[in-house]
């Protein structure tokens, strides 16, 4: 497995992050159960990037992409570009926080997931949500202690 996160680059109000992983399965077994892998690759990698805008608003991304190879099935060997991103408005000195979140801008996220063990495939459907947006609103307060 690499280390998740390989570098970072920032200019003035523009921050980049480059990130990365890599997952290596071996499966062994005795039982020969049809065409099952005995070698899996999971690896993703992406970019996170936040800039500073005029007016206390902030614009920030991450686009990922996650991959999986080795399976002796095309479903599961596939390629998914996961997108979420969100614009964040503080007020009063940061007393105050609007954010607006979209997640899975390109309707990527799936609900079906497979996965192969030593006795064989294995799907697992889950209840998740696609494409949606999330508005969120906070307040800070301070209160200093009693003497």
């Amino acid at each position: 497995m690499c280390s998740p996160r390989l570098a970072r680059f920032q200019k003035g109000d523009l921050t980049l992050r480059l990130r990365g992983e890599v997952n290596y399965r071996n499966i062994h077994r005795n039982i020969e159960v049809g065409q099952q892998p005995t070698d899996i690759w999971d690896f993703s990698y992406g970019v996170n990037g936040s800039y500073k805008l005029p007016w206390n608003l902030t614009i920030d991304t991450d686009l990922t992409m996650n991959s999986h190879r080795g399976y002796a099935d095309a479903e599961i060997n596939d390629n998914r570009l996961y997108w979420d991103a969100s614009l964040t408005k503080s007020l009063q000195q940061g007393r105050w926080v609007f954010k607006l979140r979209g997640y899975d801008l390109l309707g990527q996220v799936s609900s079906l997931r497979y996965s192969i063990n030593a006795q064989g495939r294995t799907e697992t459907w889950t209840n998740s949500m696609r494409r949606y947006a999330l508005l969120t609103v906070s307040y800070r307060f301070n209160q200093k202690p009693k003497k």
